[in-house]
């Protein structure tokens, strides 16, 4: 009966699938019409109808590999990207060769940053489905963000042996390949498109990136040329011109490029950024502030402008206000933006409102406990500004547990100060002692490890450190702590 659905229209297949449900409901042909109408559901976006029936599916057989999918996919939209995998996971059990649920997977550990369950999910896919183009190039992708270059390159070229005239395959491998300095390799595969059908505008952008890669700003502007006049309608290819000519100094040219562009695409958010960039160049900020604004309105989710004009406002004097306005509103439409968050943080300790700083570094590491930065700036602001709050404190020595075996000074600084609010005087000398080790000529490290002496009673070491710092600072503010320091050790000696 089913088969003959097939190519029907959607609204009487659904209406077949309703009568069968109605007259056998907990039965086989039931659960079968529930999950075609689930899928139907979703597919119109009708996702409490899907979340419904594939409830009802999974509460007459829990195991059901159909209901478990759509009941992943309403996870996945939900952002509950543990409880997805927990159900694709026991989807699997029912279908261990599911190439929509290897994809699904994939999908789920990449949302959660675990990059390396998502290469193992992608290539599980990619051994189901050798010639699926867009699940290579993601576990490329994937390979890449895992700094495995090798094993990246690999995988593109066994699937051109698959596919020879793939151009999106050939032109990642060239990128790839340009970043390495290989020109002559990238040059072999320029050739290779230039003898493919539609192949040419990837062959001179895969020059001019080549190029402008080498510093040869000339040979990379007549390629992009070349490419943008062959698909004038592509974003990337004008992007590299309007590089080629920022590389070249031409930015009043780069500006054309991109008023042409956008009396072709006016809505393009990109076009207005790269704009930004030129005005900025060319000493005009209020112009570069204007086309960022537009940016956003045109595209309010993505990040890049809210980091640009939050950025090029905190540069300037008597804007940092204005600048805190446009990141919260950034944080908010990017869905909470790590980046756009860390830069508001940054922004809201820079203004002294340490308590805003807090609120935001907490949030973020909420989203991403394993944000080292956002530990490290949270525990370091509570250091700062609730150095007598337990509660605080303890949340702070918390956000640092995985400092202890970190090689960096700034995270080492961070959990020795935080020991030191605590009265942990012992722990205090020694992570700072580290983190002077790792950076020694940090001037504002040793002032930190001087105090932390002084309330070890170590006061001869504590004088060194300072006299270091009052002999070779040239911050004023770090000279005169120093100097306030001395001065405390001095007077308790006459004391």
């Amino acid at each position: 009966m089913f088969l003959l659905l097939i190519g029907t229209d959607p609204d009487v297949s659904q209406k077949v699938f309703e009568d069968i449900r109605s007259l056998d409901p907990e039965g086989k042909q039931g659960i079968i019409a529930a999950n075609a109408l689930a899928r139907i559901a979703f597919r119109k976006k009708d996702y409490e109808a899907a979340r419904e029936l594939a409830a009802s599916v999974l509460a007459v057989e829990p195991g059901n590999a159909e209901a478990l999918i759509i009941h992943a996919r309403l996870l996945l939209r939900d952002r509950a990207w543990s409880n997805a995998i927990v159900a694709l996971r026991s989807a699997l059990n029912r279908q261990p060769d599911s190439r929509i649920i290897y994809a699904l997977l994939a999908e789920a550990h990449r949302n959660s940053n675990d990059w390396r369950l998502a290469r193992t999910a992608l290539e599980r896919l990619v051994s189901l489905a050798p010639t699926d183009e867009p699940a290579r190039l993601e576990l490329v992708r994937v390979l890449l963000i895992l700094g495995e270059q090798e094993a990246a390159e690999s995988q593109l070229r066994e699937f051109s042996e698959l596919v020879p005239n793939s151009l999106s395959t050939l032109k990642v491998l060239a990128d790839m390949l340009s970043r390495q300095g290989r020109s002559e390799e990238v040059k072999s595969i320029a050739n290779k498109l230039l003898s493919l059908d539609n192949g040419k505008s990837v062959a001179h952008a895969a020059l001019g990136r080549l190029y402008l890669q080498n510093d040869q700003y000339d040979d990379a502007l007549a390629n992009f040329q070349i490419a943008w006049s062959l698909e004038p309608p592509s974003e990337t290819y004008f992007r590299g011109v309007v590089n080629a000519l920022i590389a070249k100094k031409e930015f009043k040219e780069g500006l054309r490029a991109v008023d042409v562009f956008l009396a072709r695409s006016p809505e393009n958010a990109r076009a207005y950024s790269l704009r930004s960039v030129l005005y900025l160049k060319l000493g005009l900020p209020d112009q570069a502030h204007t086309a960022l604004r537009r940016a956003i309105e045109i595209k309010p989710e993505w990040k890049k402008p809210y980091l640009q004009l939050g950025s090029t406002l905190l540069s300037q004097q008597n804007t940092s206000d204005e600048a805190i306005s446009v990141l919260r509103k950034g944080y908010i439409a990017t869905g909470s933006n790590e980046d756009v968050g860390m830069l508001l943080g940054a922004a809201q300790i820079r203004t002294n409102d340490m308590s805003g700083a807090i609120q935001t570094y907490e949030a973020i590491l909420e989203r991403n406990p394993n944000n080292l930065i956002a530990a490290n700036n949270f525990a370091s602001s509570i250091a700062d500004f609730y150095p007598n709050d337990r509660t605080w404190l303890d949340r702070a020595l918390k956000a640092t547990e995985t400092f202890q075996a970190s090689t960096q000074a700034p995270f080492l600084d961070t959990l020795g100060r935080v020991h030191y609010r605590l009265g942990n005087i012992k722990k205090a000398v020694s992570y700072l002692e580290q983190a002077t080790n790792k950076a020694p000529k940090s001037d504002e490290i040793k002032i930190h490890l001087a105090s932390a002496y002084i309330k070890d009673g170590q006061i001869s070491l504590a004088r060194e450190n300072l006299q270091t710092v009052v002999k070779r600072s040239k911050n004023p503010a770090t000279k005169q702590s120093a100097r306030k320091l001395l001065d405390t050790l001095v007077s308790t000696r006459r004391g």
